[in-house]
């Protein structure tokens, strides 16, 4: 992960519009990523949440792209699902088209079709079917930031410093069914059912994949780390809204290099527990070069 700042043309109120972030937000977010990871040769944003608690929390709709704090320690994806996430479902499917309206600009010629998925990505054999592709290495980032009008007091995001963990200290342990609106709500329902019909609110048979057929949710992959008391965790107190964090959610390089990072909300025992955070995290699939190398 890095950490910078970032100044941004948006309002406070824009961010809490789906128009007005994927037309103003994404691109500046695009921006920032080619600036800062070297040799990108394609950077699709496919989703993006808005997080906060408290009323704005409830009173947010079932369409809304606002969630609730992961106060759970994790990473977002797995090595499976890591390679799914971008083949399978943004490559895959048209969830980003419905979930915008349109794709995002910086999408440009790309689409998701057989062909662009064998042109984006390299051959995979082991933690993904797709042994036919000719591109690059692929990352799936996300760049967040808070957008309260002051400094973050609770619930701040805490990193955990990758090189201090061996990457085969984590285990798969979250299977997670997911909505197609934007930031992809856990599907959870008053009447306690855990599956969507087709012809429910959020999907309305809308998302299709390559073939045309209806997809009702899609299912994401977490992992948790092992204890170890050599973990270092890293806290930047007080964010404000002109600096970001970015994080590398998946790599799918092999090479010995941190390939996810862990993460977590964490609340201050110190601090007024009415205190909320505002913050939204844009989620970028980025494609590399062929021949590029990155130190992120």
């Amino acid at each position: 992960f890095t950490f910078g700042k970032h100044t941004t043309a948006m309002s406070r109120e824009e961010f809490w519009e789906t128009e007005a972030v994927r037309d103003k937000y994404l691109p500046e977010v695009e921006a920032l990523v080619r600036r800062s990871i070297p040799g990108v040769r394609a950077c699709l944003i496919f989703d993006h949440s808005v997080r906060t608690g408290g009323a704005k929390l409830e009173e947010s709709g079932p369409e809304a792209a606002v969630l609730s704090y992961a106060s759970l320690v994790h990473s977002d994806t797995t090595p499976r699902s890591g390679h799914s996430r971008a083949k399978d479902q943004v490559l895959g499917t048209n969830e980003t088209e419905v979930k915008y309206g349109k794709l995002p600009a910086g999408w440009g010629e790309v689409r998701p079709t057989r062909e662009w998925q064998r042109e984006l990505f390299r051959p995979e054999s082991t933690d993904h079917a797709s042994p036919e592709g000719r591109g690059g290495e692929h990352l799936i980032v996300n760049v967040w930031r808070p957008i309260q009008s002051g400094p973050v007091k609770q619930w701040h995001l805490a990193l955990l410093d990758g090189t201090t963990m061996p990457q085969e200290d984590v285990h798969p342990s979250i299977l997670v069914k997911f909505n197609h609106t934007p930031g992809g709500k856990a599907m959870l329902f008053e009447d306690g059912r855990t599956n969507q019909s087709l012809d429910e609110p959020n999907v309305g048979g809308r998302i299709c994949d390559l073939d045309g057929n209806r997809m009702s949710y899609r299912v994401g992959e977490a992992m948790t780390p092992l204890y170890s008391a050599s973990h270092q965790w890293v806290v930047y107190p007080d964010m404000c809204n002109d600096e970001i964090l970015m994080l590398k959610v998946f790599d799918s390089r092999t090479d010995g290099r941190t390939r996810f990072n862990v993460h977590t909300a964490v609340k201050d025992p110190a601090v007024d527990d009415q205190v909320q955070r505002e913050s939204i995290e844009v989620r970028c699939l980025v494609i590399l070069e062929p021949a590029a190398s990155s130190k992120l």
